[in-house]
């Protein structure tokens, strides 16, 4: 055996030992396959219907055959059977057909092999049309096909850079949405550069405002200058947050081209449905030309339909999914949450509209979405709450998806009354009538921050007068659990000021850290979790320690009135007060550590196990400060 040959093996044998991912890349570098005289062919499966082909044979069958007009060249898969190869080329057009006896299957990308610079060129330009995509790949790749065919690893590359791209990632889930079994990466590709081109790339942006301005407005003005019709589709796919719609209310769209966008909404997802009301009650002229489209399309969208078939029940497991295997795969580690939850809320959509536009969804296909990755899902709006504390997970619920949605709708209705008599829906949207909007929706709920406002200031202050009376109940001798009423019901709502949340604390204390419920002891937990989110939201440590300190309280002495999911979700919102990694890594140890070694069954101790585990791995700062509750909750759940 040659030197080469002996290290050759022995590189073989080292790929063996890593996991397929890497394998494939370590043995895919041609300059450690020229390095160590590897011979690499791969075997390729070009689709059910054909066999499995090396890929040595592939190239030498289309090179013969791209090398004359209309020559018919033999290939043999890897079982010895033949196939027809036929490539025909003119000035305008270029294919690939790989024929068996009973299926013919275009390959046109295996063009990019041959030494048919024409060929080559029109196989680009055939790949890249009605790609939203299209310069910037033609910018990346144009010059190299020119020059010369593609390697194996190149056109292997160029494919995956065609698959990160919306149009083609729609086509295949429009196909495969049909299948018994759908891969979940089908359904959540793990490329960072796919949510980049789905919604615009994060350049430092801290928050949505930042976003739409500098990055979302130049991402649909290209949108809509690739294609006016399939770019506003595309650009509706951002229509999470009102921001954009008013974004592209200020865009030039003809009556014609808008009247086909509200047809075709009355079938898209939810967020789509919602941008283009908004759109249609702030485009006053023309208002007559669509106003019965509109009409019909808004009787869709006040339409209560029951049941996880209903497209906000449909919208909201899609997204708890997507969200969940991207947190799961780490995919967009270290990007803010606003900007992941718009992709992938971009993403459930484009999906949403795959689903439907095969017929109708069936309710355990929606219920198996919702709980496939619901734990990851729910670790990560934990996560999250470190940097974006007004925003939680549970606010993507069907109900509320529907509030949120059904309240930016009647905002627009309210802000554009005229128009929205113009178009014959102000009665629809505005008045009382039981089919309408507002019959549908809570207008309180409705003023929840939204999935992209986690970090949004809000822009409600109270009145003076009622925080007054805020310090005066906190201050009462005799405290109840309706002495924290009024911080507790307005802690998502407004920003309050700093003495407000040190009396809060100071009364939990007072309150020897149990609350008298006055005879409903529901409310104390929504209570709890009232006021760790307002130490969450306003960074407030101090009532945040309280919290964390009558969470032992209740879990020592009053066990039966807190169950342990509660103080879990009540803490970890409450280490949300800080926002430095280190510190809330710390606040979070002391929490799981300080559960740990309470009072647990195994059941609990089982729970609480799975969820340090699901949370550490998240996070990986935190195996060491959780080190210990993780330990502790293993020997209790064994036990």
């Amino acid at each position: 055996m040659t030197k080469n040959n002996e290290r050759a093996l022995a590189l073989a044998t080292i790929a063996e030992l890593v996991p397929p991912i890497v394998r494939h890349e370590l043995l895919g570098d041609e300059s450690l396959q020229r390095q160590f005289d590897l011979k690499i062919d791969p075997i390729l499966d070009l689709s059910p219907d054909l066999a499995s082909f090396k890929a040595s044979k592939i190239l030498e069958a289309v090179s013969a055959a791209a090398d004359g007009p209309d020559t018919i060249v033999l290939l043999t898969d890897v079982s010895g059977k033949e196939y027809k190869v036929l490539v025909t080329a003119n000035r305008s057009a270029a294919s690939l057909v790989i024929q068996s006896e009973n299926r013919k299957v275009r390959a046109d990308h295996f063009l990019f092999l041959t030494q048919n610079r024409n060929a080559r060129l029109l196989a680009l330009s055939q790949q890249l049309k009605g790609n939203s995509c299209a310069a910037e790949i033609q910018k990346r790749w144009r010059r190299l096909i020119e020059q010369r065919a593609l390697s194996h690893r190149e056109l292997a590359l160029l494919a995956q850079d065609f698959g990160n791209t919306p149009a083609l990632v729609a086509s295949t889930l429009q196909l495969q949405l049909r299948q018994a079994q759908l891969p979940l990466e089908t359904l959540v590709p793990h490329s960072l550069e796919y949510y980049e081109r789905l919604v615009g790339r994060l350049e430092g942006q801290k928050n949505i405002v930042e976003y739409v301005e500098q990055v979302a407005s130049k991402h649909i003005g290209a949108l809509l200058a690739w294609d006016k019709t399939e770019g506003l589709r595309a650009a509706l796919l951002l229509g999470a947050h009102s921001l954009i719609a008013d974004r592209l209310a200020k865009e030039s769209i003809s009556p014609t081209v808008f009247l086909k966008l509200v047809q075709w909404a009355k079938s898209a997802d939810p967020l789509a449905q919602t941008a283009v009301l908004e759109l249609a009650l702030k485009r006053s002229a023309g208002a007559a030309k669509w106003a019965p489209a509109v009409q019909e399309l808004a009787k869709n969208f006040c339409k209560v339909e029951q049941g996880p078939q209903n497209s906000f029940a449909i919208l909201s497991a899609v997204f708890h999914l997507v969200d969940g295997e991207l947190g799961k795969r780490r995919v967009m580690v270290g990007k803010a949450p606003f900007w992941r939850r718009l992709a992938t809320l971009a993403q459930a959509a484009l999906i949403t509209r795959c689903m439907f536009a095969n017929g109708a969804v069936p309710a355990e296909t929606v219920e198996g979405m919702d709980d496939i990755r619901m734990t990851e899902y729910q670790m990560q709006g934990i996560v999250d709450m470190r940097t974006e504390p007004r925003w939680q997970g549970d606010f993507a619920s069907p109900y509320q998806l529907r509030n949120e949605l059904g309240g930016r709708v009647f905002a627009a209705a309210s802000l554009h009354e005229r128009t929205a008599v113009k178009l014959g829906v102000r009665d629809l949207f505005l008045g009382d009538s039981p089919s309408g909007l507002k019959a549908g929706i809570n207008l309180m709920s409705a003023r929840l921050p939204g999935p992209l406002e986690g970090n949004v200031d809000p822009i409600e202050t109270l009145p003076e007068d009622i925080l007054q009376k805020m310090r005066d109940s906190l201050a009462d001798p005799t405290l109840s659990i309706l002495s924290f009423a009024l911080i507790s019901n307005t802690s998502l709502f407004v920003r309050l000021p700093e003495d407000v949340l040190v009396r809060a604390a100071e009364a939990v204390r007072r309150a020897n850290y149990h609350l008298d419920p006055k005879g409903k002891p529901e409310w104390v937990e929504t209570c709890l979790t009232n006021l760790a989110t307002a130490a969450a939201v306003n960074r407030n440590r101090r009532l945040a320690d309280e919290m964390l300190i009558i969470l032992r309280s209740y879990r020592r002495l009053f066990r039966g009135e807190l169950s342990l999911d509660a103080a879990l979700r009540i803490g970890l919102i409450s280490c949300s007060s800080r926002s430095d990694l280190n510190e809330w890594c710390e606040c979070v140890g002391a929490l799981m550590n300080d559960l740990a070694f309470g009072q647990l069954d195994r059941r609990e101790a089982n729970a609480l196990y799975g969820l340090i585990g699901s949370l550490c791995d998240l996070v990986p700062e935190l195996w060491v400060t959780c080190g210990q509750g993780l330990a502790a909750a293993e020997a209790v759940s064994w036990d």
